[in-house]
């Protein structure tokens, strides 16, 4: 493929320069852009909304805080190409760079968006001469959204290749207060009941992981956040017509082996059904994260979900949340590889 255009002449991709790299499992392709280019997108990053022509974005969704110009929580490979033409009298059409658009001026916009599906690590190299896509490897497997406009570009990428987000309850759109460092249910309920003091609309309570016993999911604490305490007010919580959702990290402790009293039956009842991520020698892979040594739930396991659903409502049994703070998904850990691994004990 050298060119690709629109049916109105409209050049979205010129490939007529194009180079490909493969070394070493290595992918690199360059395409050329029109002068000063104007591209949106290539999230997550805390970044200017337009992108410009001297940025390095990395796609490698990574725990890192909010760090300006680097990778983070998510990653999305889809930039939105917006374009300005102006025509003249004799019907000549010209392009003309964004930064040469004038306020007086009548323009004519024309959008397209372009995906890249590649599950590895790559970076996209934004520069004066075009954009270089590199991946540590798979297939260039390239979508085109031919809008025309930005919007109907969004929606073309939503509904033909990622799909629509689902519905949410109404409850989710009113306030929710939610912080970390909660020391207890009262202290929650001391902030619900200001709240109402102060005749401040609130929808739903959050907790953080501190409602855990040695941050362990499913597990409340049972001095500072016990059941049955917990209960009561989630019952006047309701009552009141409120929410309640906590908090549920990706990671799972994983217990000492040689320590009966350290037993933790979800990790048991997950190891049991082969839930978890192993390393290439088939031993679980353990990494580090809050509560100590953890394993990581293999989504494509065989008997993970029917694992995880029983998790979940047993813990619902306990706590009755209305809903939960998935975290810690990019996946984190706080050390290199399977450090665990040996040292459980």
């Amino acid at each position: 493929m050298k060119m690709l255009r629109k049916s109105n002449g409209e050049i979205l991709l010129d490939t007529s320069n194009t180079k490909l790299i493969f070394e070493n499992q290595f992918v690199e392709f360059v395409s050329a852009l029109p002068e000063e280019y104007n591209l949106y997108g290539l999230g997550e990053t805390i970044h200017a909304l337009r992108l410009g022509n001297n940025f390095t974005k990395t796609m490698y969704a990574a725990d890192t805080a909010d760090t300006i110009d680097r990778n983070i929580y998510g990653t999305h490979p889809v930039y939105y190409d917006s374009r300005y033409y102006q025509t003249s009298a004799n019907g000549t059409t010209t392009y003309v760079p964004w930064n040469q658009i004038s306020a007086n001026g009548t323009y004519t916009s024309l959008s397209h968006a372009v995906y890249y599906r590649n599950a590895h690590a790559h970076e996209i190299l934004l520069r004066p001469e075009g954009l270089t896509w590199r991946t540590l490897g798979g297939n260039i497997d390239l979508y085109f959204y031919t809008g025309p406009t930005m919007a109907e570009a969004a929606v073309q990428y939503q509904t033909s290749t990622i799909g629509l987000p689902a519905m949410q309850q109404c409850w989710t759109f009113g306030y929710h207060q939610c912080r970390w460092g909660y020391n207890n249910w009262s202290e929650v309920e001391d902030v619900v009941n200001n709240f109402e003091a102060f005749q401040i609309p609130l929808e739903t309570a959050w907790n953080d992981i501190d409602y855990m016993y040695q941050f362990r999911d499913f597990e409340n604490d049972p001095e500072r956040f016990n059941v049955e305490t917990g209960l009561a007010f989630l019952s006047d919580l309701h009552a009141s017509g409120r929410h309640y959702v906590h908090i549920v990290d990706s990671a799972l402790y994983i217990p000492n082996p040689d320590n009966a009293t350290d037993a933790y039956p979800p990790y048991t009842r997950g190891h049991e059904v082969g839930a978890f991520m192993l390393n290439p020698d088939g031993s679980e892979y353990i990494g580090a994260v809050w509560p100590g040594y953890t394993v990581f739930p293999d989504r494509l396991g065989n008997g993970t979900n029917a694992w995880w659903v029983n998790e979940i409502v047993m813990g619902h049994q306990n706590v009755t949340f209305d809903g939960i703070w998935i975290d810690m998904s990019e996946v984190s850990s706080f050390c290199v590889g399977s450090c665990g691994f040996g040292n459980l004990s």
